[in-house]
């Protein structure tokens, strides 16, 4: 299996798991959001004071953080988006279809504060 096949059965995998962002370009820093840079040495977070740091080309690939919401999509057959907080925040304009439960089972918030049609969460 080459290199191109193995990254595509990684990504098949992600985006087939229920619990996680399905967001295929690019991963976020779970704390800060967009806010990673890489070099020849890795990718690691800009934010101030943030020492978190990963091998290789690490931002380029399918976002691997637990999912938060679904939004409504025009673009994907699906017609829905399953996104984690940070991927939210970047892209609010998708309507709210479902607020998932946190990790721990609470109920979840709208990371990007619009919340659902009918005006809950």
């Amino acid at each position: 299996m080459d290199r191109i096949e193995r990254e595509e059965a990684a990504y098949a995998e992600l985006a087939n798991d229920e619990s996680l962002c399905e967001w295929p370009w690019g991963r976020l820093c779970p704390e800060h959001g967009n806010t990673l840079s890489h070099t020849r040495r890795g990718t690691t977070c800009r934010h101030e004071g943030c020492e978190r740091r990963w091998p290789g080309s690490h931002w380029k690939g399918h976002c691997d953080l637990p999912a938060a919401v679904i939004t409504h999509s025009t673009v994907k057959k699906s017609g829905q988006w399953r996104l984690c907080a940070g991927h939210r925040r970047m892209f609010p304009a998708g309507t709210l279809a479902r607020i998932l439960p946190t990790a721990t089972g609470e109920p979840g918030t709208d990371p990007a504060g619009i919340g659902l049609p009918d005006g809950s969460a």
